[in-house]
């Protein structure tokens, strides 16, 4: 009798170690956090109006004064980033499991998908949106081409290094602390720039802007040399009557762009903070509900929309910032 007991507590502990095995199998890579998690944020238009998209496969659309969303589109998997297509008429997104998905922006039904094994967190459009490429999870640059209305995975002649594509197509790509720039075609346009961080953006002035864990570093490419390097200098801590306290923790940032002679830096502190790049110093703060997860500049530079983990969105006018620890 003892050996049946035996038995059949071995055979449960089995079934259970399966059943983990199989629920693991199916668990998504990354979304160990809450699945209505805003994951970005793009303008759809102009300004005051913008498109989120969220883990549980939503893309939905917001308007600066209104107080409910419109749900555009759903997919069954994670989203991951989005870009707005303005010529090609389409909405452009990563995903975990149908690969980068191409979304028509005026009925929102799927018009393509690219198997893609490693997905990307990000998605970088040139000018005349004939190139999209984005980082996968494994730090490798993916591309995609548009060519005589075909969309098709396309080889740069850039594979090595982290960073972005500028709007004028140029690669900016960061290995081993160095900054490589590529041109179009991927060849090597600039010789190696000695500088911490991965590039994410650049500016009309030639500024290139990098995010080196819980800094920001603006470098003067003209001048060679380092224009701004910042960190959020504390943590705003909100009390439950409405108290703050200014912690001196640096939380890692997520999110940077520029807008109009300023620098927009988005952290796991749950703030966005605004920096003026001509006299460098820290000119405004926008309080998140949790950690920012997606961050865009309006066409014209004086708005930004950001989002974060918990489902909270906000328009942000540029121009207005004037005080430290702002809330519009």
């Amino acid at each position: 009798m003892k050996y049946i007991y035996v038995y059949i507590i071995l055979l449960y502990s089995l079934c259970a170690i399966s059943c983990t095995e199989e629920r693991n199998k199916k668990e998504p890579s990354i979304s160990v956090i809450n699945r209505l998690s805003y994951t970005d944020v793009i303008y759809f238009g102009e300004k005051d109006t913008a498109l989120v998209s969220t883990f549980d496969g939503r893309i939905l659309k917001f308007y600066k004064n209104g107080k409910n969303s419109e749900k555009l589109f759903k997919i069954d998997d994670e989203i991951y980033a989005m870009k707005h297509l303005k010529k090609q008429d389409m909405i452009v997104i990563t995903t975990l499991k149908n690969g980068i998905v191409f979304i028509d922006d005026k009925n929102f039904q799927i018009k393509k998908k690219i198997p893609n094994k490693n997905w990307s967190l990000d998605l970088y459009v040139n000018e005349e949106e004939d190139i999209i490429i984005g980082n996968n999870r494994r730090g490798q640059l993916i591309s995609l081409r548009f060519s005589d209305k075909k969309i098709e995975k396309h080889d740069v002649g850039v594979t090595e290094g982290k960073g972005f594509m500028s709007r004028k197509g140029e690669f900016y790509l960061s290995k081993n602390d160095t900054i490589r720039i590529f041109n179009k075609k991927g060849e090597l346009k600039s010789f190696d720039i000695q500088v911490s961080g991965i590039p994410i953006d650049i500016d009309p002035n030639n500024y290139l802007l990098l995010i080196n864990d819980n800094e920001f570093i603006c470098y003067d490419l003209k001048n060679k040399k380092i224009k701004m390097q910042e960190e959020h200098p504390y943590w705003i801590y909100s009390k439950k009557k409405g108290d703050t306290s200014l912690i001196g923790s640096h939380y890692k940032l997520t999110k940077a762009k520029f807008g109009n002679g300023k620098i927009v830096t988005g952290s796991y502190d749950r703030t966005i903070r605004v920096w003026n790049i001509e006299n460098n110093v820290l000119q405004g703060e926008v309080a998140h509900s949790a950690t920012v997860s997606g961050l865009d500049i309006s066409d014209d530079g004086s708005q930004a929309v950001s989002v974060d983990m918990k489902g909270m969105i906000k328009f942000t006018n540029l121009d207005k910032l004037s005080k430290i620890y702002y809330k519009e």
